[in-house]
């Protein structure tokens, strides 16, 4: 028959909705499977190599290193799901993605990256080729701080997932369509090595997770909006510290809307630790509160309008209001608004004066005050 593999019969009939499951000690998984397969797969036992190309519609998962041969390809399809824990991918072949794959993945040591050089001796996908689709969702399910996505880790992937504590430590700028932190898990980034959320259509930005320690971008984060956007609703910038201390530190624009010049981005970055040299102006007395918010705004666009801020801190006591200084050592003024139940995450406070625009280098901290303003939107 010309067949590879345990079933070596003249006619095979290998249905592609059906589910298969490999498992052997180094063997090879032959030719017999169907090109495209959209039921469940699975590798297990030891050292397999690919036999042949596929393509995955479904959940692959890969519970031991393998081996893919040239001129093989493993292709997770728009609805495909990898599953693999720290089980390396290496070989001469090829691994691709198509837009709307989903890869679950992780790796155990902060030497492992997740998509290093091709044949290195380390890291997650080895092999010679690596195709990530700009499309691409990709949940980081690890445990362990510090990993780095690697040399092969494309510059735009789709929705960024955090399911487990561990971090990711950004090596270079990442932008993606939608964030989501389901659990403690960070991201850690530098004003460089830059997270950006791109939000054309409305907000993709969600954190499920209520606690005031960790689900949170450790370091600057940037939202980009296209021009002339007002589609309204909440943009979370899920932000926070872990030096001095460790602080989940929320900062929440509230209807936005942008101007006709270009896209608009702005970066935000909270500090766990009282602005140096600022003082309290109009509208707030008392002691100034012991951390911040710094928003950097850059692109060729404009932010139209904000209809109000939200900011949140576990520190932050109801007698606070939130207050807007344009340098770091300023005179920090009343924003008016008020207190806010807290939901898990830290107290909230709601500014309560419209911000017609966000200056260059603006800075958002506390005092004592009182509560005023219009409270528009905000979920």
């Amino acid at each position: 028959s010309g067949a590879t593999g345990s079933v070596q019969t003249t006619t095979r009939n290998f249905n592609a909705g059906a589910n298969y499951t490999f498992n052997g000690s180094t063997y090879n998984t032959g030719t017999g499977m169907p090109a495209t397969v959209t039921g469940v797969v699975s590798f297990s036992g030891f050292a397999p190599t690919l036999g042949a190309s596929h393509q995955f519609d479904s959940t692959v998962t890969v519970g031991t290193p393998m081996t893919i041969t040239s001129p093989n390809i493993m292709t997770i399809g728009s609805t495909g799901i990898f599953n693999n824990s720290s089980q390396n991918i290496s070989g001469t072949g090829s691994f691709v993605t198509n837009t709307g794959a989903r890869l679950i993945i992780q790796t155990f040591s902060t030497t492992d990256s997740l998509m290093p050089a091709a044949g290195a001796t380390t890291g997650l996908f080895r092999l010679t080729g690596l195709t990530i689709s700009s499309g691409t969702i990709v949940n980081y399910n690890g445990f362990t701080t510090g990993i780095q996505p690697g040399s092969r880790f494309p510059a735009s992937i789709g929705t960024l997932i955090i399911s487990n504590p561990g971090s990711l430590a950004l090596s270079a700028p990442l932008t993606v369509s939608g964030l989501l932190f389901s659990s403690t898990g960070r991201v850690q980034t530098t004003a460089t090595n830059l997270l950006t959320v791109n939000v054309s259509t409305g907000n993709s930005i969600y954190r499920i997770v209520n606690t005031t320690a960790g689900g949170c971008v450790d370091g600057p984060m940037a939202i980009q909006f296209p021009a002339n956007y007002t589609g309204g609703g909440t943009f979370l910038y899920p932000i926070g510290k872990t030096t001095p201390s460790t602080a989940f530190e929320g900062f929440e624009l509230i209807n936005p809307t942008t101007g006709a010049g270009g896209t608009y981005t702005l970066m935000l970055e909270a500090f766990n630790a009282a602005p140096a040299g600022a003082t309290l102006g109009t509208g707030l007395t008392g002691t100034i509160g012991a951390y911040y918010w710094q928003a950097t705004p850059s692109g060729a666009g404009s932010l139209g309008s904000l209809d109000n801020i939200r900011v949140t801190h576990p520190s932050i006591a109801s007698t606070n209001r939130l207050g807007q200084s344009s340098t770091l050592g300023g005179a920090y003024n009343s924003l008016g608004g008020g207190f806010l139940t807290n939901d898990g995450s830290g107290n909230m406070l709601m500014s309560g004066i419209p911000l017609a625009s966000m200056v260059g280098g603006s800075f958002f901290s506390t005092g004592a005050g009182s509560t005023s303003g219009v409270f528009t939107g905000g979920t």
